[in-house]
């Protein structure tokens, strides 16, 4: 009899399948809609297909090997292969959240198979690509309307795009600083030049206090919908 194991039930059994839905309840509660978002995409894409029906007393550090070797194609340029390694450990962190969280829960009595399990080691470091002022110039020539502050305001401040301007509201900008509520490193504060802070005040002439400073006609920018535009 196949059913969802729960903490404190040493004689069920839970499946992968199980452990992800668990794990996600876990993420919406704990970090919100992004991760969740985040972590069901790379599930569908590249976990659930092979293992949503596997227990997770089966699982073995060979089959699991077997699956993050088989992220990495078999040809394609260094710079190519590096760029597939890394998104292959961001799978494999996924996929071991999702079984450390059912350990922890006590979904299942071992986790030795995944433990053991290693990020792919990267031999070389990702390209720092800065743009030149006649790139910069071209780029902001060739963008308009929401977009178009958005991407300057990422050019005057070098702010993270997604989660760090996608939330700044109108009173969070003080004369000469922008206050950070949102991101991967916590609460902070942005300091800006004249350029910026003119620019700035620019965008929240004649908005309400609580509405979006660099948004996209009223609303925060969707995930991947800048991606699109650029």
């Amino acid at each position: 009899f196949e059913t969802m194991a729960r903490p404190g039930d040493p004689g069920r059994r839970a499946t992968v399948g199980e452990a992800a839905e668990h794990y996600l309840d876990f993420l919406s509660a704990e970090k919100g809609p992004d991760s969740v978002r985040d972590a069901e995409m790379r599930l569908n894409a590249h976990i659930l297909p092979k293992f949503k029906k596997t227990f997770l007393d089966e699982l073995t550090t060979a089959q699991l090997n077997r699956w993050r070797n088989g992220l990495i194609p078999k040809d394609g340029d260094e710079e190519a292969l590096r760029r597939a390694r890394d998104t292959a450990n961001r799978h494999l962190n996924t996929f071991k959240a999702i079984l450390n969280r059912a350990w922890q829960d006590g979904l299942t009595r071992d986790d030795s198979a995944w433990r053991k399990v290693k990020r792919f080691k990267q031999t070389g470091i990702a390209r720092k690509v800065f743009l030149t002022d006649t790139q910069i110039k071209r780029l902001l020539d060739n963008s308009e309307g929401p977009f178009h502050d958005l991407v300057k305001a990422l050019l005057l401040t070098g702010m993270r795009p997604g989660i760090e301007v996608e939330h700044i509201r109108c009173n969070q900008l003080q004369d000469g600083s922008l206050e950070i509520l949102q991101s991967k490193t916590g609460q902070r504060i942005v300091y800006l030049s004249d350029e910026a802070n003119q620019f700035f005040k620019s965008l929240a002439k004649g908005k309400h206090p609580n509405a979006y400073l660099i948004g996209n006609n009223g609303r925060p920018w969707r995930e991947k919908e800048a991606s699109k535009l650029m």
